[in-house]
């Protein structure tokens, strides 16, 4: 009788077999065909009952007419058998050869034909089981591990029903894989299916395990060779470096400079840069990739070098690479180059290319700064008029001597570049944007009040300035150059000699000031940095009582008190907003009552927010305080706007 899985196969093969003949061997199907009037094997299977493993073993070498598929065998699944004569074991792995378990075994009496067979070939499982004389599992297992063998080891017993749980918890106790019972030939093939799954998965990574061994000693041969002295630090100490560093440092082996600060290799009056330099790295702020400092050897001698840091991995540690150049020859040949490279000529500032670059780093780290970048675009009013007028080498001097009053006027830390023939960019890191509007007022009330005298006559100028603030949200330098030249542009057609701020949108800019504006009332609440201040209403109609308008005070991101809608502005946190509407009445009814046990009858006004109105248990609050601080309800006056009262 054939097989279903047999009859199955043979059916999807139809097309292209002669369904005549069907050869079931021990390890594979194998169907034939007809071909050129011969008849001849076509394809050979494993397993084809499994649809993934068929649909990866099947390959179709060519299509021609009369040219049949064939498909390449799948390895057996090779399994070491202890068990007694009875056959038993067998007779289990014939039932799992019939459902298409592809299966070659080998029988085995005990222990001594085991380490034989290890030492002969790869097996992928070891059934034993548990009716065998003088076999006792635990060495069997002992055995297949010391040979250091990726062996798993099912147990075979022939228990009772009511035994077979506990089968499995001692056969698992002892170290094997699980307990099959000897009849049970729907879990067995479960077992070997999840057993074959497990031993791929662990050879794989064993696989993965010895690539990555391979790459590393190739890495590390690599290092050993290199010319250029390399070496890695962790937390400012060397942790690893190659010969070319400790030849070039002086130091016989990698014991004398292990532990040791790479700070002592720079001389003291470069160490203070160094650490700049490590500092702006480490925090991930706009730096320079490289350094060029004094370095100082083990005898004390100095060397001129450069040093590039770059992060990396050591043996899975996160770390820093350190790579030294010897600058002591064409030093000053590579150092013109590297100035031409970022600078330019005319007017020694910045060039374009070199300002796009570090207002990329910028970019990429503003979501990290504690304080807010602006770009400013300042662009030279009616220069190409001027520049037909007085010609191209009195404009250079025009722009030379602009650029030195710029350069005077910006702030500390500030990047100025000359973008373009009358274009300057200035790029700075500022506490909001009042600071920037000075700073642009600044330079253009520097411009427009200079005189520069070029043979014997003199020539003033204007220009206008664009200013943008520099967010992580931009898509790019070319974003937030182009948002700041429209606000250049938008001050050129008003007439010139002005600055525009670019405002993103209204909406826009209030939800950043309300979740700034958030983020210090939660930071106030936790430290306890509120405060009020009182000032006082004097009526003119009236008798003179003491009335006071409470106001509290939060100091913003810039160390400048908000005002108070933004306090209040939809953007902060809830809970945030009832806890400040709490600490106001608890503070005020405080206040009052100290003033009437001074004999002060004090009347306050205090703003809630529109949250207090809406909050069911704030007038209980009220109410609570003001029992507690024994002080009447008509000494404490809510303020509220109209439109929270409609």
């Amino acid at each position: 009788m054939i097989p279903k899985w047999i009859a199955k196969v043979q059916g999807e093969c139809a097309m292209v077999c002669e369904p005549a003949r069907v050869c079931e061997q021990r390890l594979s199907i194998a169907f034939w065909g007809i071909h050129d009037n011969t008849t001849m094997p076509v394809a050979v299977f494993a397993e084809p009952k499994r649809r993934s493993i068929w649909s990866r073993a099947y390959t179709q070498n060519t299509h021609r007419e009369g040219t049949l598929p064939c498909v390449e065998p799948i390895p057996a699944l090779r399994l070491l058998v202890i068990e007694s004569t009875s056959n038993d074991v067998e007779a289990l792995l014939n039932a799992l050869r019939n459902e298409g378990v592809a299966i070659e075994s080998r029988r085995l009496s005990g222990l001594h034909q085991l380490e034989d067979a290890l030492e002969e070939g790869r097996w992928d499982l070891l059934l034993c089981a548990t009716n065998v004389e003088g076999v006792d599992i635990a060495k069997i297992i002992k055995a297949a591990e010391s040979e250091g063998c990726d062996l798993p080891v099912i147990v075979i017993h022939d228990r009772i029903a009511d035994g077979r749980s506990q089968a499995v918890v001692e056969a698992i106790a002892s170290g094997a894989k699980d307990a099959v019972h000897i009849a049970d030939a729907a879990h067995l093939n479960l077992v070997l299916r999840r057993e074959m799954e497990n031993i791929g998965a662990r050879r794989e990574v064993g696989r993965w395990r010895d690539a990555l061994l391979e790459r590393e000693s190739r890495w590390r041969s690599l290092l050993q060779a290199s010319r250029d002295p390399i070496a890695y630090i962790h937390d400012g100490m060397h942790i690893h470096a190659n010969p070319a560093y400790l030849d070039m440092f002086g130091y016989d082996s990698l014991d004398e400079l292990a532990g040791l600060p790479v700070l002592d290799l720079v001389v003291a009056d470069d160490q203070s840069r160094f650490k700049d330099f490590m500092r702006a790295h480490m925090k991930g702020e706009p730096a320079e990739s490289s350094i060029e400092m004094a370095g100082l050897r083990s005898d004390g001698n100095r060397l001129d070098i450069r040093m590039e840091l770059s992060p990396a991995t050591f043996e899975g540690e996160l770390c820093w690479q350190l790579v030294v150049r010897d600058q002591s020859e064409s030093n000053e040949i590579r150092a013109q180059l590297e100035y031409l490279r970022k600078h330019d000529p005319l007017t020694g500032l910045y060039n374009r290319h070199y300002f796009i670059s570090i207002l990329e780093k910028a970019l990429d780290s503003s979501a990290h700064s504690a304080s807010g970048r602006m770009l400013l675009y300042l662009e030279l009013d009616n220069f190409n008029v001027l520049k037909e007028s007085i010609g191209i080498g009195a404009t250079d001097t025009l722009i030379s001597e602009i650029a030195r009053v710029l350069l005077r006027c910006i702030p500390e830390g500030g990047i100025l570049a000359r973008f373009g023939d009358s274009i300057f960019t200035l790029m700075m890191q500022v506490p909001d944007t009042r600071a920037a509007w000075d700073i642009a007022e600044r330079l253009r009330s520097a411009v427009s009040e200079g005189i520069v005298d070029i043979s014997g006559k003199s020539f003033t100028s204007t220009c206008s300035i664009g200013v943008c603030p520099i967010s992580s949200r931009a898509r790019g330098p070319e974003t937030v150059l182009t948002e700041a030249q429209h606000s250049c542009r938008e001050a050129r057609k008003q007439g010139g000699n002005r600055i525009e701020m670019h405002i993103p949108s209204r909406s826009t800019l209030a939800k950043q000031e309300g979740e700034s504006a958030g983020k210090a009332v939660s930071m106030a609440l936790d430290t306890g940095q509120l405060s009020m201040l009182y000032q006082p209403i004097v009526n003119l109609h009236e008798d003179i009582k003491e009335i006071y308008e409470g106001h509290i005070r939060v100091l913003g991101d810039s160390g400048r008190p908000l005002m108070e809608s933004a306090i209040f502005s939809a953007e902060v946190d809830i809970d945030a907003i009832k806890k400040l509407d709490r600490w106001v009445i608890g503070h005020v009814t405080e206040l009052i009552a100290r003033r009437q046990k001074s004999g002060h009858d004090t009347y306050f006004f205090v703003k809630l927010s529109e949250q207090a109105f809406v909050d069911g248990d704030m007038l209980l609050f009220i109410e609570r305080r003001l029992r507690e601080a024994e002080i009447p309800g008509r000494n404490l006056v809510l303020k509220i706007t109209e439109a929270s009262a409609m």
